[in-house]
C-alpha cells in the first residue's frame, strides 16, 4: 500500500448526501446509471450489506467538472 493510499480520506454514502444537500436515494440511482462519481463497495452482501464509499478526490473532481456558469448549459 503506497503513502497516497493510506492517505485517501473516503465519504460514506450519507456524508456525500449532506455535503451536496440529496437524498442517498439520489446517489443509489446515480450509481444504478453510472452517471455520477466514482465509488467503492467495501465488504459483502448480507445482513449488514455492502458499505459505499467515494474518494474524495474523485468527489471534488467530479464536482469541477460539473461546475457550469450559466443555466443555459448543457448538463
Amino acid at each position: 500500500m503506497t503513502k497516497a493510499d493510506r492517505e485517501r480520506v473516503w465519504l460514506t454514502s450519507r456524508e456525500l448526501a449532506a455535503r451536496w444537500h440529496c437524498a442517498m436515494g439520489t446517489l443509489a440511482n446515480w450509481r444504478y446509471q453510472g452517471c455520477g462519481p466514482h465509488f467503492s463497495k467495501q465488504g459483502r452482501t448480507g445482513a449488514h450489506g455492502v458499505r459505499i464509499l467515494y474518494d474524495l478526490a474523485d468527489v471534488v473532481r467530479w464536482e469541477k467538472d460539473h461546475m457550469m456558469s450559466s443555466t443555459v448549459e448543457a448538463a
